[in-house]
């Protein structure tokens, strides 16, 4: 790794990379990703990805199948079965007064299911002319923002999550929207799941605070009213700035997320058309930070 500057540096690829925020985020240039990426560029992207969380990249015009490649990078393709002819998209479409119905809260994709998906990577085919953009929050530093007790505290822990959990924190005009999701994906979406409150990232060893306000709903194990109190103010801290980026879109543009460590929250003030499409990749099981520190002790 060449360093250009404190917060600039290029890849053994050539690439250059612009971290965005302390905690989290890069912009990257120098890849032209409609066109075939070499071993090399598709190491370099891994491990952006891997040190800042979320990575952008703009002006980068792409066809189904070179989002499709572009995706493949990171792993198995996830298949979401909406559009015929492009099944591993999921578009998203809004426009002023007709907006995201997946925005509006924090959340990481598909935590209601037993092996979440592991990265995201969003093409954006029309931005909004003002509005709509997507912030970002890094379960890293929130791990690492809180005090040996209360890491020690829920380090042990796990949590239920519902895709069920989201008719009580989206508004009654949006209800209709989660039963057509939960119709489309049928037996794909279990009653519940559970997950470790901190999980250990598969890739970098480095723990994270796994729940988020969308999705999860009970803390295994606790009181009610002791559980909802911690689950909210784990919820909470992801809304601290320091820990957080936001992505102003332009036509064209990448962002590609790790789906198990960055919490996304897409605003829902776009004030003309927004159109983008997601692919994501399969993921691994879940493992809690307990489970490794008694893998490593053992």
């Amino acid at each position: 790794m060449q360093q250009t500057g404190r917060f600039v540096y290029r890849t053994p690829g050539g690439l250059t990379v612009r971290r965005i925020e302390p905690a989290i985020g890069a912009e990257i240039e120098g890849a032209q990703l409609n066109q075939p990426i070499s071993a090399q560029h598709a190491a370099d992207i891994r491990q952006a990805l891997q040190d800042h969380g979320v990575i952008f990249f703009r002006d980068q015009p792409m066809t189904y199948e070179q989002h499709l490649a572009l995706a493949s990078v990171f792993g198995e393709i996830w298949i979401e079965g909406v559009l015929p002819d492009k099944p591993a998209v999921l578009p998203l479409v809004s426009d002023h007064g007709d907006f995201n119905k997946a925005g509006g809260h924090w959340h990481s994709d598909g935590t209601y299911l037993p092996v979440p998906p592991a990265v995201s990577v969003l093409y954006c085919h029309k931005a909004a002319p003002l509005g709509g953009d997507t912030l970002f929050s890094s379960a890293a530093a929130v791990w690492e923002s809180l005090s040996p007790a209360m890491q020690e505290k829920i380090a042990p822990l796990w949590a239920k999550s519902s895709m069920n959990h989201i008719r009580k924190v989206k508004a009654e005009s949006e209800i209709g929207v989660v039963g057509q999701i939960q119709q489309e994906l049928g037996p794909k979406i279990p009653d519940w799941a559970e997950h470790p409150v901190v999980r250990v990232h598969p890739l970098t060893g480095r723990p994270f605070v796994y729940v988020n306000e969308v999705h999860f709903y009970e803390i295994i194990g606790l009181p009610k009213e002791e559980g909802d109190a911690l689950l909210r103010d784990l919820c909470d801290a992801f809304r601290k700035p320091e820990f957080q980026m936001r992505w102003k879109w332009t036509e064209n543009a990448i962002a590609i997320w790790d789906n198990w460590a960055v919490q996304h929250y897409a605003v829902r003030d776009e004030a003309g058309p927004r159109h983008v499409e997601r692919i994501m990749t399969h993921g691994l099981p879940t493992r809690s930070l307990a489970e490794e520190r008694e893998t490593a002790a053992a």
